[in-house]
């Protein structure tokens, strides 16, 4: 027979019990929350930006097709690039976001790896910026051509 403190005990334990079992759950089903990289799980930020690659004609290309580089990888490859190697080299934001943009075209047409099937890489190849921010109700965005290269 047990005891009204062995009781007590076992319903101090019993949080302690469903947060292992919810926590294996998670991992057998991959989920990570709440340590989810993912905006939903966080607080939005007022304002974003992304980049995208176009042919000399501004039609959308795939960099993960023709290059093997998916677009977050891409944005970070520019970040990288344009905030740690140039403006902490002292040059003004535009001059070290149009460096970067060439760079990085440059390198990802060097370190390609196209998928099967994929078509050559166009002449030229721009990189842009997309800047979102929302102002009231609304989301405004701003497009800027960041560099240019001619393809070998």
């Amino acid at each position: 027979m047990t005891s009204g403190t062995d009781r007590a005990r076992g319903l101090r334990r019993l949080p302690g019990a469903l947060l292992l079992a919810t926590m294996v759950a998670c991992l057998g089903l991959r989920e990570w929350y709440p340590f989810s990289p993912f905006p939903m799980y966080a607080a939005f930020a007022p304002s974003t930006w992304h980049v995208f690659v176009t042919d000399g004609d501004d039609h959308v290309v795939s960099p993960l097709r023709l290059f093997g580089v998916s677009a977050i990888p891409l944005r970070r490859l520019f970040e990288r690039r344009a905030i740690v190697e140039q403006t902490a080299a002292g040059q003004p934001a535009e001059e070290a976001d149009a460096r970067a943009a060439v760079a990085l075209l440059h390198f990802i047409v060097a370190e390609s790896h196209p998928q099967a099937g994929a078509p050559p890489p166009p002449a030229r190849l721009r990189l842009w910026r997309v800047a979102s921010q929302v102002e009231g109700t609304r989301v405004v965005s701003t497009k800027q051509l960041l560099g240019e290269i001619t393809c070998p």
